[in-house]
């Protein structure tokens, strides 16, 4: 378990404000973060590093508001 999380966060990248890239798709793969890192914490007690948690709270926000503009 430890090593997958290891794997998400690295999959973080900060050249790209630490949206996980490089994967399917953006808003996807945000998702699958969450899910795989909060499953991770509950699992084990071991919080997520605050400047990831930050950074992928931050991008959540900004996809919300990105599909939000689409539905109008």
């Amino acid at each position: 378990m430890d090593r997958a999380a290891k794997c998400c966060l690295a999959w973080l990248n900060p050249d790209e404000e630490y949206l996980p890239t490089g994967g399917y798709e953006i808003a996807h793969d945000t998702g699958r973060w969450w899910d795989a890192m909060l499953r991770y914490e509950a699992a084990t007690g071991t919080r997520i590093p605050q400047q990831a948690e930050a950074a992928m709270m931050k991008n959540l926000r900004t996809l919300h508001r990105l599909r939000a503009l689409e539905w109008r």
